[in-house]
Protein backbone atom coordinates (compact mmCIF):
# COMPACT_ATOMS: atom_id res chain seq x y z
CA UNK A 1 0.00 0.00 0.00
CA UNK A 2 2.71 2.54 0.98
CA UNK A 3 4.49 2.17 -2.28
CA UNK A 4 1.05 2.62 -4.12
CA UNK A 5 0.04 5.73 -2.44
CA UNK A 6 3.83 6.87 -3.10
CA UNK A 7 3.63 6.31 -6.88
CA UNK A 8 0.74 8.26 -7.02
CA UNK A 9 1.95 10.76 -4.89
CA UNK A 10 4.80 11.42 -7.22
CA UNK A 11 2.68 11.51 -10.08
CA UNK A 12 0.29 14.13 -9.30
CA UNK A 13 2.64 16.15 -8.33
CA UNK A 14 2.87 17.02 -11.76
CA UNK A 15 -0.63 17.81 -12.03
CA UNK A 16 -0.55 21.19 -13.93
CA UNK A 17 -3.65 23.08 -13.02
CA UNK A 18 -4.22 25.91 -10.10
CA UNK A 19 -7.44 23.96 -8.78
CA UNK A 20 -9.02 20.54 -8.40
CA UNK A 21 -6.55 19.33 -5.95
CA UNK A 22 -8.71 18.50 -3.02
CA UNK A 23 -11.38 16.57 -4.88
CA UNK A 24 -8.19 14.20 -6.47
CA UNK A 25 -6.52 13.76 -3.45
CA UNK A 26 -10.17 13.15 -1.63
CA UNK A 27 -11.33 10.49 -4.10
CA UNK A 28 -12.30 7.32 -2.51
CA UNK A 29 -9.46 5.88 -3.82
CA UNK A 30 -7.18 8.02 -2.84
CA UNK A 31 -8.58 7.83 0.81
CA UNK A 32 -8.89 4.47 1.46
CA UNK A 33 -4.87 4.36 0.24
CA UNK A 34 -4.28 6.76 3.31
CA UNK A 35 -7.07 5.40 6.23
CA UNK A 36 -4.34 3.82 8.00
CA UNK A 37 -1.53 6.32 7.56
CA UNK A 38 -1.58 7.98 11.19
CA UNK A 39 1.41 10.61 10.64
CA UNK A 40 3.12 11.51 7.55
CA UNK A 41 6.21 13.77 6.76
CA UNK A 42 5.36 15.15 3.55
CA UNK A 43 7.58 17.24 1.43
CA UNK A 44 5.98 19.99 -0.20
CA UNK A 45 6.16 21.34 -3.40
CA UNK A 46 8.47 24.30 -2.66
CA UNK A 47 11.17 22.03 -0.80
CA UNK A 48 9.72 21.83 3.09
CA UNK A 49 8.78 19.04 5.09
CA UNK A 50 5.79 19.26 6.97
CA UNK A 51 4.17 16.09 9.51
CA UNK A 52 0.36 15.81 8.76
CA UNK A 53 -1.98 13.30 10.07
CA UNK A 54 -3.28 11.04 6.88
CA UNK A 55 -7.20 11.16 7.84
CA UNK A 56 -7.24 14.57 8.06
CA UNK A 57 -8.59 16.57 5.01
CA UNK A 58 -5.31 18.83 4.11
CA UNK A 59 -3.26 15.92 5.81
CA UNK A 60 -3.94 14.23 2.82
CA UNK A 61 -3.94 16.91 -0.04
CA UNK A 62 -0.57 17.60 1.20
CA UNK A 63 0.56 13.64 0.86
CA UNK A 64 -0.89 13.63 -2.63
CA UNK A 65 -0.21 17.21 -4.07
CA UNK A 66 2.37 18.89 -2.43
CA UNK A 67 0.73 21.58 -1.77
CA UNK A 68 -2.56 22.72 -0.66
CA UNK A 69 -3.80 25.84 -2.53
CA UNK A 70 -1.90 26.22 -5.48
CA UNK A 71 -3.38 29.53 -6.60
CA UNK A 72 -2.09 31.18 -3.11
CA UNK A 73 1.38 29.53 -3.43
CA UNK A 74 1.52 30.62 -6.77
CA UNK A 75 0.45 34.49 -5.00
CA UNK A 76 2.57 34.55 -2.05
CA UNK A 77 6.02 33.49 -4.25
CA UNK A 78 5.07 36.50 -6.07
CA UNK A 79 4.39 38.95 -3.48
CA UNK A 80 6.52 37.78 -0.70
CA UNK A 81 10.23 39.10 -0.55
CA UNK A 82 13.44 38.18 1.84
CA UNK A 83 12.61 40.05 4.94
CA UNK A 84 9.35 40.30 5.01
CA UNK A 85 6.82 39.75 7.88
CA UNK A 86 3.78 37.08 7.68
CA UNK A 87 0.87 36.34 9.97
CA UNK A 88 -0.09 33.02 9.46
CA UNK A 89 -3.69 33.49 11.80
CA UNK A 90 -5.87 30.22 12.07
CA UNK A 91 -2.63 28.07 10.89
CA UNK A 92 -4.13 24.99 11.20
CA UNK A 93 -1.15 22.45 10.50
CA UNK A 94 1.08 25.40 9.22
CA UNK A 95 0.54 25.06 5.29
CA UNK A 96 0.72 28.78 4.80
CA UNK A 97 3.47 29.41 7.15
CA UNK A 98 6.00 26.41 5.54
CA UNK A 99 4.62 27.93 1.83
CA UNK A 100 5.79 31.96 3.15
CA UNK A 101 9.09 30.58 5.69
CA UNK A 102 11.42 29.89 2.81
CA UNK A 103 10.64 32.70 0.87
CA UNK A 104 11.09 35.44 3.57
CA UNK A 105 14.05 33.64 4.29
CA UNK A 106 15.79 33.86 8.01
CA UNK A 107 15.73 38.18 7.74
CA UNK A 108 11.98 37.76 7.77
CA UNK A 109 9.81 36.22 10.09
CA UNK A 110 6.27 34.13 10.23
CA UNK A 111 3.91 34.31 13.40
CA UNK A 112 1.69 31.47 12.84
CA UNK A 113 -1.33 32.07 15.33
CA UNK A 114 -2.87 28.55 16.20
CA UNK A 115 -5.19 27.58 19.54
CA UNK A 116 -6.43 24.09 18.31
CA UNK A 117 -3.78 22.11 21.10
CA UNK A 118 -3.60 19.05 18.86
CA UNK A 119 -2.72 21.09 16.19
CA UNK A 120 0.40 23.11 17.90
CA UNK A 121 2.62 20.24 17.64
CA UNK A 122 2.28 19.32 14.25
CA UNK A 123 2.93 23.19 13.24
CA UNK A 124 5.87 22.64 16.19
CA UNK A 125 7.49 19.53 14.41
CA UNK A 126 7.17 20.43 10.62
CA UNK A 127 8.95 24.06 12.01
CA UNK A 128 11.84 21.73 13.45
CA UNK A 129 12.52 19.58 10.60
CA UNK A 130 12.78 22.24 8.27
CA UNK A 131 15.22 24.45 11.04
CA UNK A 132 12.94 27.36 10.48
CA UNK A 133 14.11 30.32 12.66
CA UNK A 134 11.87 32.47 11.24
CA UNK A 135 8.63 30.78 12.25
CA UNK A 136 6.80 31.91 15.83
CA UNK A 137 4.31 29.94 16.92
CA UNK A 138 1.75 31.35 19.32
CA UNK A 139 -0.34 28.63 20.82
CA UNK A 140 -3.35 31.26 21.00
CA UNK A 141 -6.02 32.47 19.16
CA UNK A 142 -6.11 36.26 18.21
CA UNK A 143 -9.41 38.40 18.58
CA UNK A 144 -10.57 42.31 19.65
CA UNK A 145 -10.81 41.12 22.99
CA UNK A 146 -9.35 39.61 25.64
CA UNK A 147 -10.63 36.23 27.03
CA UNK A 148 -11.39 32.75 26.67
CA UNK A 149 -13.53 30.17 24.40
CA UNK A 150 -14.53 26.85 23.78
CA UNK A 151 -13.41 25.95 19.86
CA UNK A 152 -16.10 23.48 18.20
Amino acid sequence: MLAIRSGLSAALRHYPFLSGYGKIALSKPLAALARNEHFAVVTLRNGAKMLVHGKDHCGRILMYMGDLEPIISFAVQRLLKPGDTVLDIGANIGWFSMTAAPIVGPTGSVHAFEPQPQLVPLIAASVAMNEFSQIHLHDYALSESDGTATLH
